[in-house]
């Protein structure tokens, strides 16, 4: 909400309109209020495997969302579009929603695919409008009959280019990689760690670091190459800003992305990104311009990318981040997210 809402939050302060958000407590929470925008408490559980817990959000949304108490609900993420949307339909409220990607688990299973599009699609047939992050998506749920002709497409969540400044490329004789975002397997973690293992046998001047959260699964082997040395493990940070301009490449091993922020804000940075090219990735990656694609799910395309990356110059990865900066400049600012929000809901304000 802090990273990629914000500067949405604002403008709609700044043009008179009250502002309520509803997330889970965190440490960002008193700087939105400071913005001068109404916390919403509510509490849930990320994995979703207590059906008593899902329930109780259920009931928290529909106590929340009473009719008549917000004139338009922006919603983002599975279980806030699902089940608020749903009491959203229920009470009339116009919600727009923001499909901001789809779990493998949902894509790749086809019984629960069955299942949540189901679920879907009584939710965004009455969404004043959805925004969808790449094409795959969008064609996927007009495929299963989920969305009517309120759909528009989105540069994902696009990315403060204010914020996220040019930094000018430098290398010091050794060659940092960064990682950020959560430590998971669904980000490739697993194939990506395979492929350090073997570029540190061939490749003394590497360095590998990791931001981000580490999930259980990987608290362990993460917790144990940091001992010895193998990566650089720096945990959460509220400035991931500060990595990236000291690396000379972001990776990004995902299985899926809805549009991996983490890309924008790489290519934003100047710095060369390596990608897999699955959707939300490949919409960033100009293969060979701004950085080097491999096929997810393999550590030795992974090897591949990062290898045609070592045999550039440093010249040539300098020019390489120029032209992706640009490349987001043009394609990928915020702004255009902002201005895409405000058409929709002064249509709705205004009726």
């Amino acid at each position: 909400m802090y990273n990629f809402r914000q500067e949405l939050m604002q403008r709609l302060l700044d043009e008179g309109y009250c502002v309520a958000f509803s997330v889970p407590y965190g440490e960002y929470v008193s700087s939105l209020k400071e913005m001068g925008c109404e916390y919403v408490p509510i509490e849930y559980d990320r994995s979703g495997k207590k059906p008593l817990k899902e329930l109780k959000l259920i009931t928290d949304y529909r106590r929340l969302l009473k009719k008549g108490t917000y004139d338009a609900v922006l919603l983002y993420t599975i279980k806030p579009t699902l089940y608020a949307g749903f009491w959203c339909r229920m009470r009339k409220i116009p919600y727009l929603v923001n499909i901001t990607g789809l779990s493998p688990a949902v894509t790749e299973y086809p019984l629960l695919r069955m299942f949540c599009f189901m679920l879907y699609r009584f939710v965004l047939k009455r969404a004043e409008m959805v925004f969808f992050q790449n094409e795959q998506n969008r064609y996927m749920f007009e495929k299963a009959k989920a969305v009517g002709l309120q759909t528009r497409l989105l540069p994902g969540s696009g990315v403060n280019l204010n914020k996220h400044r040019y930094e000018e490329y430098t290398e010091s004789g050794l060659l940092r990689i960064l990682y950020v975002g959560r430590i998971f397997k669904l980000k490739g973690i697993s194939e990506w760690l395979d492929a350090i293992h073997t570029l540190q046998k061939q490749n003394a001047g590497l360095i590998f670091e990791f931001v981000g959260e580490c999930d259980e699964e990987y608290k362990d082997v993460i917790a144990k190459l940091n001992r010895n040395g193998k990566i650089r493990y720096y945990g959460v940070s509220r400035n991931p800003h500060e990595y990236m301009k000291r690396a000379q490449a972001v990776i990004m091993p995902s299985y899926s992305e809805g549009m991996s922020n983490v890309l924008l804000e790489a290519s934003a940075c100047g710095r060369p990104i390596l990608a897999s090219r699955v959707q939300g990735c490949r919409e960033i990656l100009v293969e060979g311009v701004t950085g080097f694609g491999f096929e997810p799910h393999s550590s030795k395309s992974i090897l591949e990318a990062v290898r045609k990356f070592l045999e550039l110059t440093c010249e040539e990865r300098r020019q390489m981040g120029r032209k992706g900066r640009r490349y987001v400049e043009k394609h990928f600012s915020r702004e255009l997210i902002i201005e895409a929000y405000m058409q929709e809901i002064k249509k709705i304000c205004g009726r």
